[in-house]
């Protein structure tokens, strides 16, 4: 129940962005209906899209099988070193999932497109809120484990983007001295974490 909560409340954020183009679309279906005119577009496909089609099944594939290495790793990684799975997870993983986000952030701000930065940065947050944890818990109840952890990340969590919107709230732009502010209580973080 909670999933659907969350699959629906993304579906909501999704609409209310897209509700133009959905119209749109609308529009498209009552004219010809979706299925035959998606039976004409495959059939009419031409080896190029049949290549580009197959990678994305093999991308997907290779996504999915490199997910559950890295969740096989990541765990082996904790007991190994004896630290919680919660702290790999919080810490390690999540730098590396972050990864594309970064390249595409430096991307973005070297062709001066402040607002791509902003909306993938949003973008992401919400889709994991909402999307990723939604789709989770309807495979499989989620379960906290590390309380205190998951608490002190929620907090953490809600200081930061605190301390983040005061600095962007006055003059909509964020400062090299205010993103070294950010990175010292991201620092701060992980040594209470693994204090």
């Amino acid at each position: 129940m909670d999933g659907l909560i969350l699959l629906a409340s993304y579906g909501a954020y999704a609409t209310s962005l897209f509700r133009t183009r959905f119209l749109e679309i609308a529009e498209e279906h009552k004219k010809e209906r979706f299925f035959y005119r998606f039976m004409r577009q495959f059939n009419h496909m031409d080896s190029a899209r049949t290549k580009e089609l197959g990678r994305l099944f093999v991308g997907i594939a290779l996504l999915l099988i490199s997910a559950d290495v890295i969740v096989r790793v990541a765990r082996q990684l904790a007991q190994e070193a004896n630290i919680p799975v919660f702290l790999v997870g919080l810490i390690v993983l999540s730098i590396g999932t972050t990864l594309p986000e970064i390249a595409f952030s430096f991307r973005s701000l070297k062709d001066h497109e402040p607002t791509m930065f902003f909306g993938n940065i949003l973008g992401s947050i919400i889709a994991n809120s909402t999307l990723v944890i939604g789709v989770a818990a309807l495979i499989t109840p989620i379960k906290v484990v590390a309380v205190e952890a998951y608490i002190e990340a929620a907090i953490a969590f809600i200081l930061v983007f605190f301390v983040f919107w005061n600095l962007i709230r006055s003059k909509f732009r964020l400062d090299r001295w205010e993103s070294f502010i950010l990175l010292v209580l991201y620092i701060i973080f992980i040594l209470v974490e693994f204090s």
